[in-house]
């Protein structure tokens, strides 16, 4: 215990070097830990998108995009309903128009409008769970429970949207962001409120499931400057981006655990060059190698540790920040979450690894010093 103790007290002796390294750690983990925790948040809510909805088939106009399972882009005239429930094998069509901001990367606050008796549509694979009721009247809506969170609504919350006074109906408790952070009323209220009167976003169109590739094709071949997809075809857009990130992500990581890796080498091998008359002191009065290791492992362990602690603390502020900053996220909300947010694996493998890796190069240049006198 007392060779332990003498290897911390070393990390103190040289405070400017020790602080250094310590704040190069934790840049380096923090560096590491924020951009896998932007990578993952994208990624889940790219998935959860395709979740949304309870159909086998989207139209969106020609001039948008459908990522995931948002559409961005142009709206489509209400009244084309009439062509698309024309095309053979269509069962159902459910005008809907969905307002989000493209520039966040958690959306918030996303509007979305559907005629009153359809709100089932709403839910896939995940359906939410209710609490209250869909609303019956254009005067009412529903919200996600975390929007509800943040805002402070409940049932019959009173919420001023555009010129009207909505009541909250219910409340969506779902593990699904998007929906988490929506606040769904009937159509023609959404219509008023965002100033998209007779405009919607998309149509959702239900068909027999083995109908479906026809129903898709008599749509596009019966409307003119609509495309009907699959929401699960949108995946051809969103897992190039998705796969890029990650690889950036991956990138990031490797460059930051090698500058990490650096920082540790280097202040172990130079601490303990300096040290190498008291390391061979301690070895001449009987020490074994084992008792000598310990000082210098316990020396290198701490300053690692530290700067892996360190570097936890700033990938929470940093992540926090980030959310709410693109993502309208607060920060009391997503300071405590962030652990949610982050892979287990990569924080487990960050910490630990630097932790690791300057324990062996402590143990490795120990051992070849002491090896030049004995």
């Amino acid at each position: 215990m007392r060779l332990v103790t003498l290897g911390l007290r070393n990390s103190f002796r040289r405070p400017i070097r020790t602080s250094i390294c310590v704040i190069g750690i934790a840049l380096c983990i923090t560096l590491i830990l924020t951009t896998a925790a932007v990578s993952e948040r994208y990624t889940t809510i790219v998935d959860q998108s395709f979740g949304i909805y309870s159909t086998n088939i989207v139209v969106i106009s020609k001039g948008s995009l459908l990522l995931g399972g948002l559409p961005v882009g142009a709206e489509i005239p209400q009244t084309e309903i009439y062509q698309i429930q024309a095309a053979s094998g269509v069962s159902s069509v459910v005008p809907i128009l969905v307002i989000f901001s493209v520039h966040q990367l958690v959306p918030a606050n996303v509007t979305i409008g559907i005629p009153l008796g359809n709100f089932s549509s709403i839910g896939n694979l995940n359906k939410p769970d209710l609490s209250g009721a869909y609303p019956s009247t254009n005067d009412q809506m529903i919200v996600g429970a975390y929007l509800a969170k943040v805002s402070n609504l409940r049932i019959g919350s009173v919420v001023r949207v555009g010129n009207s006074n909505l009541s909250v109906s219910g409340i969506v408790d779902t593990t699904n962001i998007i929906l988490g952070n929506a606040a769904i009323m009937p159509l023609q209220t959404a219509q008023s409120a965002e100033g998209y009167d007779g405009l919607v976003s998309e149509f959702l169109v239900t068909s027999a499931p083995e109908l479906s590739t026809s129903a898709i094709k008599n749509i596009n071949s019966n409307t003119n400057g609509l495309v009907a997809i699959s929401p699960q075809s949108s995946e051809s857009l969103t897992s190039p981006l998705a796969n890029s990130l990650g690889a950036f992500n991956e990138g990031i990581s490797i460059f930051a655990t090698f500058v990490a890796f650096l920082f540790v080498a280097v202040i172990a091998i130079v601490n303990l060059s300096e040290q190498k008359e008291e390391l061979s002191t301690i070895r001449a009065i009987g020490s074994s190698l084992w008792s000598v290791l310990k000082v210098t492992l316990s020396e290198i362990a701490f300053v690692a540790l530290v700067g892996a602690v360190l570097g936890l603390g700033f990938a929470t502020i940093a992540t926090a920040l980030f959310f709410r900053d693109y993502g309208g996220v607060p920060i009391s909300t997503s300071i405590f979450s962030t652990l949610n947010v982050i892979p287990m694996s990569i924080l487990l493998g960050s910490e630990l690894g630097i932790i690791a890796f300057g324990m062996l190069v402590a143990a490795i240049t120990t051992t070849a010093l002491l090896r030049k006198f004995y």
